[in-house]
């Protein structure tokens, strides 16, 4: 049998683009080596599945992804942050709006948004195949005529999508495949690094603050001294670095450049200056001058961190406040404002939320998320290099370019 459209993987890319594949009349095949869907679906968020950012406008959500966001915006133009929402919504999965933007299901269920997706693949007759894994692809003057999978079955169809995924999260099936068959078809693909990923710093005493959190911490990476990028938020230490919101942001800004001589530091108090700070610190101290330093670091940061903290930058705690000479008490301002580190390396893809990299865009259609060098291959979902941070992006850069793909596919 012979297939209009043969989709490769089946998390949310693969679903979306089957599913317009088929509403637009194609009779549609859907492979999953996995024995289910939406297994990484179901982690996003923490299973809660953050389907989406509802920025204020386009632009801003372009801008949130970086260098290769304009790659986005025709796919987004088409279906984008409030198509996303209404096809959840008129499917009766009611949504709502959390902090920075982010979109979940009520039920804060991933399981619910899975059931719309492969409700919607029912509906639409499309045939899904689980534990079927394609080995080969097979080319033949730019054109793809079969997929082999691993029982040696071929399956034809007149287009093909590949969405299987990216490195990330191995254990859910995403081991790479999909950069093996798009290049073993002609395309070259960006160097891969695990992105929205902890990092691992080159503090073996940072272990005994495992799992000690702090608030609003402005984080700067640097590479020789030149600011690489920036990220405000909350974060938390674990046993060989440091993790939480504005790391996980933080490490895909920086995936590509991480080597020994980057440095990471840490502002405590970002909110107030330098000069500020030592005002602070005056009034903390003249207020309580027969207390110990540590007294009064143990109401601006928590004990543990305190005692850590001090360490590290060779502080007496026991010290009395009005004993502190005043370059003291402006060097510790300078360090609760600049804590540094270096940046050993990124937790590996098992840790990895997303891949940084995949199949270069110069060498797809953003309009219609078509190859140029297959006559009739289209990408969708991390395959692609194209990732965003966290909060929902990186599964609305799934939706958009897996509809694209699907409707593209059933009209070129």
């Amino acid at each position: 049998m012979k297939y209009d459209v043969a989709i490769i993987g089946g998390g949310p890319a693969g679903m979306i683009a089957a599913i317009s594949a088929a509403e637009n009349g194609a009779k549609v095949i859907l492979l999953e080596k996995n024995d289910r869907l939406g297994v990484k679906l179901l982690l996003t968020g923490h299973g809660r599945c953050n389907l989406t950012n509802k920025t204020p406008d386009l632009n801003s959500f372009i801008n949130a992804l970086g260098i290769n966001g304009r790659f986005l915006f025709s796919a987004m133009t088409k279906f984008g942050v409030e198509k996303t929402m209404d096809f959840f919504s008129k499917h009766d999965l009611p949504l709502k709006t959390e902090e920075n933007n982010k979109i979940f299901p009520k039920s804060d269920d991933g399981r619910d948004v899975l059931t719309v997706l492969v409700n919607c693949l029912k509906k639409n007759k499309v045939e899904v195949r689980l534990k079927s894994t394609v080995k080969k692809i097979n080319v033949k003057n730019k054109v793809i005529e079969s997929i082999t999978l691993d029982d040696k079955e071929k399956i034809s169809a007149n287009n093909f999508i590949l969405c299987a995924g990216g490195k990330s999260y191995p254990l859910t099936g995403s081991t790479g495949d999909g950069f093996t068959f798009a290049e073993q078809a002609g395309h070259t693909i960006v160097s891969l690094f695990p992105g929205l990923t902890p990092f691992i710093l080159n503090d073996s005493k940072i272990k005994f603050i495992e799992g000690v959190s702090l608030k609003n911490v402005l984080l700067k990476a640097t590479l020789n001294k030149k600011l690489i990028a920036k990220q405000q938020g909350d974060i938390i230490f674990t046993a060989n670095g440091v993790s939480g919101p504005a790391v996980i942001t933080l490490s895909q800004k920086i995936a590509p450049q991480v080597n020994s001589k980057l440095t990471l530091t840490l502002d405590l108090l970002p909110e107030i200056n330098t000069e500020e700070i030592d005002k602070y610190l005056i009034s903390l101290l003249a207020a309580a001058p027969n207390k110990t330093l540590q007294s009064i670091l143990n109401e601006l940061l928590p004990q543990r961190f305190v005692k850590y903290f001090a360490e590290k930058n060779k502080i007496d705690l026991d010290q009395k406040c009005n004993a502190i000479t005043a370059q003291e008490r402006r060097t510790l301002g300078e360090r609760i404002k600049n804590l540094d580190y270096r940046i050993k390396n990124l937790e590996g893809f098992e840790k990895a939320m997303i891949t940084v990299g995949g199949v270069n865009l110069k060498e797809v259609d953003p309009k219609t998320m078509k190859s140029k060098i297959i006559k009739n291959l289209y990408f969708a979902g991390e395959v692609l290099d194209l990732s965003g941070p966290t909060g929902g992006y990186n599964l609305q850069i799934c939706w958009s370019t897996g509809f694209v793909a699907g409707v593209s596919a059933t009209t070129q």
